[in-house]
């Protein structure tokens, strides 16, 4: 049978362990955000783009864009099909997406030996 003492450090220890599993899990929320982070034209332009890859040279501090519409497939169908043709064989008219930016930024991780990603959209101001 456990004595008061031996009680009160569990609870402690227990505790502890929560309290570090939350400030994990907060460290993890903050990789996204929200918020969209403005840009001008010359800085978005400046930024590289990896829609489909992340970049070389993992350093934490480096920034770069990513479309993630960049590889929506878009089927047109010909004109002459009736719509009803494109339902059965699978095929869907739409336009091309609108781009949907985001700004990647390596950052520091929990586990020394890695390092993580924060991604923020951007709104680029003309």
């Amino acid at each position: 049978m456990l004595n008061d003492e031996q009680w009160r450090r569990a609870a402690d220890e227990k505790i502890g362990s929560l309290e570090d599993e939350v400030a994990r899990l907060k460290r993890r929320l903050r990789m996204y955000r929200d918020e969209a982070v403005v840009l001008t034209r010359e800085q978005f332009d400046a930024l590289g783009e990896y829609s489909c890859s992340l970049p070389t040279g993992v350093t934490v501090g480096k920034r770069w864009k990513r479309n993630d519409h960049a590889f929506s497939p878009i089927v047109q169908l010909p004109t002459h099909w009736p719509s009803l043709m494109g339902y059965i064989f699978g095929f869907q008219r739409r336009a091309p997406h609108e781009p949907k930016w985001w700004l990647g930024e390596y950052v520091e991780h929990e586990d020394p030996e890695q390092v993580g990603i924060r991604w923020v959209r951007i709104a680029v101001r003309d």
